[in-house]
C-alpha cells in the first residue's frame, strides 16, 4: 500500500514523473501499457 501525502521527498510537481515516463515510452516506441503507472488511489488487479 501506499501513503501518499505522507511526507514530502521532493519538490518536482505530482504529475511530472508519469508525464515523463509516457514521453520516454513515446520516444523509445513501446505502447502506454508496456508501464503502468496508477494514480493515487488507484487499484490495479493483477493475475498470478
Amino acid at each position: 500500500g501506499m501513503h501518499w501525502g505522507t511526507c514530502t521527498l521532493t519538490d518536482e510537481p505530482v504529475a511530472e514523473p508519469p508525464q515523463r515516463l509516457a514521453a520516454e515510452l513515446k520516444a523509445k516506441g513501446l505502447s502506454q501499457d508496456f508501464f503502468r503507472s496508477p494514480k493515487p488511489g488507484e487499484v490495479l488487479s493483477l493475475s498470478k
